[in-house]
This record gives structure tokens, sequence and C-alpha cells, in this order.
């Protein structure tokens, strides 16, 4: 180590030969902050764009809590790089900028329970565990597809006609169910509860369903007659 690379960049106090801490303020030496500088060599401007792929993650991760989540995290991610640009080298304020937001995202996501990091916005969640279990569901976020298999006794007694079920579930907007609902009356479908719960046959002998309290809209594929209809609602507990 040359004797410039023993003089801390930071308060200059000369350290001794092979340390790589200042022995006064503790920051790393020339030499020892090399690697870590190379890394952020390219960076120019505001520390905060080199944490786009750690604060994206926030949402991939949490879904739609992690824009809310995210200005929060920047707002406050930013305010301490104003104040730590002040005083620290650039590459330091933007090294330690990346490191508090992934310490913020984990933090975040590991604290906000189970029901948060598998999904909150699982549109299964809300269906009646009758219906769930005899279901296989697959889809990404809000928007699941679902099939009852043919033999499956939720099916039994020709409620199925001999074939398997398959339905939508998503997850939407309080206006966008309220559309949903709306098109559906006008499709000239027999409703079967009008509530909370939104509950018709459409004239094809699909059901419609709309729950307004957890943004639920179902729709089933053809049942082969409307007493079929009514007979998977009350197996399937969706009629409650």
């Amino acid at each position: 180590m040359s004797v410039l690379d023993q003089i801390c960049d930071y308060c200059s106090h000369r350290s001794q030969a092979g340390t790589t801490g200042c022995s006064n303020c503790g920051a790393p030496l020339a030499k020892a902050a090399a690697p870590i500088a190379a890394a952020v060599s390219g960076f120019s401007g505001d520390p905060l764009a080199l944490l786009g792929p750690v604060v994206a993650s926030a949402d991939k991760l949490i879904g739609p809590a992690g824009k809310s989540i995210e200005g929060a995290v920047k707002g406050a991610a930013k305010s301490a790089l104003s104040e730590a640009g002040m005083r620290l080298p650039q590459w330091i304020a933007a090294l330690v900028g990346v490191i508090a937001m992934a310490a913020a995202v984990f933090f975040l996501v590991n604290s906000c329970g189970p029901e948060l990091r598998s999904g909150w916005t699982s549109p299964t969640r809300t269906l009646p565990q009758t219906l769930l279990s005899a279901s296989t569901c697959s889809g990404p976020g809000e928007d699941e597809q679902c099939v009852i298999a043919a033999g499956n006794p939720l099916l039994s007694a020709g409620i199925g006609g001999g074939r398997e079920l398959a339905y939508a579930a998503r997850v939407v907007s309080p206006q966008q169910l309220s559309n949903d609902v709306l098109r559906w009356r006008s499709a000239g479908a027999t409703v079967v509860a009008d509530g909370t719960t939104f509950i018709a046959i459409s004239p094809t002998w699909n059901i419609w369903y709309a729950d307004s309290q957890s943004g639920l809209r179902l729709e089933t594929g053809a049942l082969p007659n409307a007493a079929a209809a009514r007979a998977f609602l009350m197996r399937s507990g969706l009629l409650g």
C-alpha cells in the first residue's frame, strides 16, 4: 500500500500500513474502497437512480400495495441520501441508499403477515371452502382460472352434465364490479340474490357472482339447465 493509499479520502487522516479502514473515522481507505467504487463508477446525478431495480422489486413482491409502499420508502431514502450526500463522497451515499432500500423492502415484505406475502389479492381466498376444495386454480395475482373435474361430487347427479366445470375468479374495483352487475341485469339474468352479494343465472345457465365487500367477481361456464345451476349454487356454498 502506498502512502497515498493510507490517506483517508473523507477526513484526510493517515493510517498505518496494512489497515483497510481509517483509524480516525472508520471510512474505507482508497485501496479497500476501490472494488465498491468500481461497482458504482457509472453513477452520476441523483443517487436514487441506482435504486430502480430494488424499488421495482417491491411491486413484484407485494402486489398493488407495492406502489404506495415504494413511494413512501423512496421518499424516506431520498431524504436520507440528501443529508448523506452533504457529508459523504457520492459513491458512499449511493451505496448506503441501495442497502437502505433493500433492507426496507425486505422488512416491509416480512412484516406484513403471511396473507400479504402469499398474494393478498388472490380471489380464491374468499371462496367458500366447499368450492375451493373441489377446484384446481391457476393464474397470477387478481385473476385466477379454476376447474372442477367432471367426476367431482360437487357436479354429481347430472349437475355438471358429465363435463368439467370451469370458472373465472377475479378481484376487481368497485366501479368495475358495479358495471358488471348492471351488464348482467340488462342481459336478462335470473337474479337469485341481490344485496351485498349479487348472484344471477344467465339465459344460457352460467352463474354470475359479485361480492361488493371483497370485490370478488366469479363467472362459471354454462351448466345443463337452470335447475342444475341452482343446485350448484347450493352445493358450492356460493348461495350461503
